[in-house]
C-alpha cells in the first residue's frame, strides 16, 4: 500500500497514554485497538493466569451496560470485538464501520476502564477458562508447546502458561485483579493504535468525551529471562503420535539480528517449500505436520521446530531435524533460497498491509516495543539485507551443541532421544 498517502500520527494523550494513528484513504473501516505492556510474564506464580482473566472479565459487565448489552453492541457494530493475552502484553481491539467509531470508542473505554468485576460473573469465568485450559490439554501440540515451555524456562514466568492452570485459576479472586490493574494498567504503559477512516484529533476528543482515565503510575516492569535450560524432557501418554518440539535460543525483539533469524525461520520450516517441510514430509513422508517458529520476546527469543511422527518414525525425524540445523550451521543457504525466504516474509506483510486489523497491530506493537512506527518499506529494505553468512552464523552460535532442549509427547521409546 505504499502508493497510498497514507497519514501517520502520534501524540501522547494527557494521561500518558499513547495514540498512534493511520489514516489510510478509500478505507471504509477503522481498526482500533487498546493495547497494555502487561502479560502472563509480569504474573506472580500465584498470579498464573491473571492477565488472561482479566481479559475475559472485561466483556462481563460495567456500571452502565451489562454482559448482554455489551454483546448487543458488538454485534451492532459488527460482531468483531476481541481481545487476547499473550505473555508480554493485552490487547482489546475491534473493527467498525467508520460512523461507529463513536460508539465503538465509548464502549471499549467503558469496558476497558469501568469494569465491574463481579464475582459471581468472576466464578462463572473462571469456570469457562477452565474449561478452555482442559481443551488445551487435550491437545498434544498445544501442550507439548506448554510442556517445552516449562522446561527451558523453569521458574520464570515466561515458562508458564499465559492461561493458567486449573488449580492457579480456582484461587484467583477480585482483590487480586484490583491489585493487578493498579500495578499495571497505567497510563503510560498503555497504547491505543487506530488504522483506517480514522481523525487523530477527532479520535483524541473521543477518547476524552468516553472518560479515558489514568491510574497512578506504577514501577516500570522487570524482565528477568535467561537462557533456555538444554536437555530432554518426555512426558509419556498414550497417543497416536510422538509430538516432538526443539527449542533454543534466539535473538530477542529489538536485536538487529532478529530480521535475519526471521528469514532463517522462513528459510527452516515457515513456508511449504522450507526445508523442514519439504525434507520430512513432502521426500520422506514421516509426517503430516512439521514446522519451525520464531519468537522473540523483549529481552529473549526462542526457535522452536515442531513435528509430529508415528511411534516408529519419531527417531528418525528427531534425527533429520537435527542433522538440518547442523548442515545450516555448515553450508549457507543458497541464493535461491535466500531470496524466496526473504521474499515471501515481505509479501507477507504487504498483503497484511491490505487489512486495517494488521495495520492497526503492527501500529500498536511497534510502539510498545520500539517507541515509534516502522513502516512496511523499512522492514522490506532490512530484510533485503540478510546475507547467508547472517543465517549461517546464527545456526552456528544458537544450535551449537549442548545449547538445544528436546520435549516430546505421546508414546516415547526410550532409545528415543540416543538416535
Amino acid at each position: 500500500m505504499s502508493h497510498m498517502n497514507i497519514t501517520y500520527n502520534h501524540s501522547v494523550l494527557d494521561n500518558g497514554t499513547r495514540l498512534v494513528t493511520e489514516q489510510v484513504p478509500g478505507a471504509a473501516s477503522v481498526a482500533f485497538g487498546l493495547w497494555a505492556d502487561a502479560g502472563s510474564r509480569d504474573e506472580l506464580v500465584s498470579e498464573n493466569g491473571l492477565a488472561h482473566l482479566i481479559e475475559h472479565m472485561v466483556f462481563k459487565g460495567t456500571e452502565r451496560r451489562d454482559k448482554t448489552v455489551i454483546a448487543r453492541e458488538m454485534d451492532r457494530q459488527g460482531g468483531l470485538a476481541n481481545a487476547y493475552t499473550t505473555k508480554e502484553y493485552t490487547c482489546f481491539h475491534t473493527r467498525v464501520r467508520a460512523e461507529d467509531l463513536p460508539a465503538a470508542v465509548d464502549l471499549m473505554v467503558d469496558i476497558f476502564q469501568k469494569s465491574l468485576y463481579d464475582v459471581a460473573e468472576l466464578e462463572l469465568e473462571k469456570g469457562v477458562i477452565q474449561q478452555e485450559i482442559a481443551m488445551y490439554e487435550d491437545e498434544p501440540e498445544e501442550l507439548v508447546h506448554d510442556l517445552a515451555s516449562a522446561a527451558v524456562w523453569p521458574g520464570l514466568a515466561l515458562g508458564r502458561p499465559v492461561a493458567g492452570t486449573a488449580a492457579s485459576v480456582a484461587a484467583l479472586d477480585r482483590p487480586a485483579i484490583l491489585d493487578w490493574l493498579a500495578r499495571h494498567y497505567t497510563g503510560p504503559r498503555l497504547v491505543i493504535s487506530a488504522a483506517g477512516a480514522v481523525d487523530h484529533g477527532q479520535l483524541a476528543d473521543l477518547l476524552a468525551a468516553a472518560g479515558l482515565r489514568s491510574r497512578p503510575e506504577a514501577a516500570p516492569r522487570t524482565l528477568n529471562a535467561a537462557p533456555i535450560r538444554p536437555g530432554n524432557t518426555v512426558r509419556r501418554r498414550k497417543l497416536e503420535q510422538v509430538h516432538l518440539v526443539l527449542t533454543s535460543d534466539f535473538p530477542h525483539l529489538t536485536d538487529p539480528r532478529r530480521h535475519a533469524a526471521s528469514v532463517l525461520n522462513a528459510a527452516l520450516g515457515g513456508n511449504l517449500s522450507s526445508r523442514l517441510f519439504q525434507e520430512i514430509r513432502e521426500r520422506r513422508g514421516l509426517a503430516y505436520s512439521v514446522y519451525s517458529s520464531y519468537t522473540p520476546y523483549l529481552d529473549a527469543g526462542t526457535m522452536e521446530i515442531y513435528a509430529a511422527a508415528a511411534p516408529d518414525q519419531a527417531a528418525e525425524t528427531h534425527r533429520l531435524i537435527r542433522a538440518e540445523l547442523v548442515r545450516l550451521a555448515a553450508e549457507p543457504l543458497t541464493p535461491d533460497e535466500l531470496a524466496e525466504a526473504a521474499l515471501a516474509l515481505k509479501t507477507g506483510l504487504v498483503l497484511g498491509g491490505e487489512s486495517m486489523d494488521s495495520r492497526m497491530s503492527r501500529l500498536g506493537k511497534n510502539e510498545l516495543i520500539h517507541g515509534r512506527s516502522i513502516d512496511l518499506e523499512e522492514t522490506c529494505r532490512n530484510l533485503d539485507l540478510v546475507r547467508a553468512e547472517d543465517i549461517q552464523a546464527l545456526a552456528a552460535e544458537f544450535w551449537a551443541e549442548g545449547r538445544l532442549a528436546a520435549c516430546a509427547l505421546g508414546p516415547v521409546k526410550s532409545f528415543f532421544f540416543a538416535e
